[in-house]
């Protein structure tokens, strides 16, 4: 685990911790040896343990599986119900879900999927160079190592893309669609069409199935697609020395652009609205451009994230002190912030979280005070839970497993 190594800044405002802001309890106790921990926005949480030697544990919400000779860290599905993860018990490979345990009988497991709005997982399986993507009732075999594997958003369209030599090929649910000297692979739209960019030549260009959406780009980067599949966006050159940032839904009869920029780069798109945010360079200077909008990005800043409810855009800063924005306005905060991570936001953007070197910290944005949680040895990720409204975080105190949980209301 990458764990954070920063300190809270000295002479920061505290105010008093009650157990009305944060309280704590244990998950785990020392002697399960935990090595690897998770937190996902429904509130659920994982650990890896070496409850025995050369054997892992998995925990989920305080239920134990296994142990196994080798565990793929779990994945939680959008609306929280559903958990998968892959697990090998001598030799042999396996599906493990809430409910369900899928043998895959000899094949070695590769890698695990949700679509972003169902409960349906999706595995990546192979045997030699035979490869399969797989769920319940289907199974579609790849050539080549399939990449930039993609899902609609129910998870009844798969689509991957694979090398054949020079040449890449675009793959929709087993059946081979483009060619092309390039492609990327943004998502699966709503409607079971793929959005991809294709590069014959020197030139690339945009579609949204078989629509050509933008076309004779020089360059392509960071094509996105949000988990409501209704949005995309791209950073792109129309070759004449400067970069766009494009952003298009279906209800757009060509996609909105911005003005010529240097440089682009960290975009992120709204889960469910037509904005983007991107830190951009123009004549020299870098700023945060969201929703068509240019705000001060300071010295540093960190990346940007949206609320679940994707209505508050924020991020971390340094210009001489540290500073909080949200929806372009700026907060100064009396604190170090980690700069490495994104922000966690509540759902009315009057309060952001992060983890420390050792413990949970909030804010209220007004009046500017710092809370923090119990102190750790060691601190891991930090969240805002939608459905507790509460912010939490994973930390060790002498080995055991703490889940600490903030309130900002």
């Amino acid at each position: 685990m990458r764990w954070i190594t920063f300190f809270l800044a000295f002479g920061c405002l505290l105010a008093p911790v009650n157990s009305q802001d944060c309280k704590d309890r244990v998950l785990l106790d020392a002697t399960q040896r935990v090595f690897n921990v998770g937190l996902d926005s429904s509130g659920r949480w994982w650990a890896l343990s070496h409850p025995f030697e050369n054997l892992v544990g998995l925990t989920i919400d305080g239920v134990p599986y296994g142990p196994y000779e080798v565990v793929l860290p779990p994945k939680i599905s959008f609306d929280g119900s559903m958990f998968v993860a892959g697990v090998r018990m001598l030799g042999q490979w396996s599906v493990l879900t809430e409910d369900d345990t899928i043998s895959l009988n000899g094949d070695v497991l590769q890698e695990t999927y949700f679509p972003s709005m169902s409960a349906t997982p999706w595995w990546l399986q192979s045997n030699g160079n035979d490869r399969r993507l797989s769920t319940y009732d289907r199974s579609y075999r790849c050539v080549n190592e399939p990449r930039m594997v993609s899902l609609d958003p129910q998870g009844l369209v798969v689509a991957w893309v694979e090398r054949r030599g020079n040449v890449a090929v675009l793959f929709v649910s087993g059946k081979e669609q483009v060619t092309a000297d390039d492609i990327t692979l943004g998502g699966v739209w709503a409607d079971g069409l793929p959005l991809f960019a294709v590069r014959f030549g020197m030139a690339w260009s945009v579609y949204h199935g078989q629509d050509e959406i933008a076309s004779s780009l020089a360059s392509l980067t960071e094509l996105r697609i949000n988990p409501s599949a209704t949005v995309c966006s791209w950073t792109a050159s129309d070759g004449t020395g400067g970069v766009r940032i494009y952003v298009y839904t279906t209800e757009m009869n060509a996609p909105w652009t911005s003005m010529p920029l240097q440089a682009a780069a960290g975009l992120i798109i709204s889960p469910f609205d037509a904005l983007s945010a991107a830190r951009v360079t123009r004549n020299g200077n870098t700023s945060v451009i969201f929703g068509g909008a240019e705000f001060p990005a300071g010295l540093q800043s960190g990346p940007f994230v949206f609320s679940h409810t994707g209505e508050f855009m924020a991020f971390a800063g340094l210009e001489d002190r540290y500073f909080v924005t949200v929806n372009g306005k700026r907060q100064w905060i009396r604190s170090a912030i980690n700069l490495d991570t994104p922000l966690s936001v509540n759902s009315d953007g009057s309060a952001v979280a992060w983890a420390s070197a050792t413990t949970i910290a909030y804010v209220k944005l007004e009046p500017n005070v710092l809370r923090l949680g119990k102190m750790c040895d060691t601190m891991g990720p930090v969240i805002y839970d939608r459905r507790s409204k509460t912010f939490k975080g994973l930390g060790f105190v002498s080995g055991r497993l703490f889940l600490l949980e903030c309130d900002p209301r």
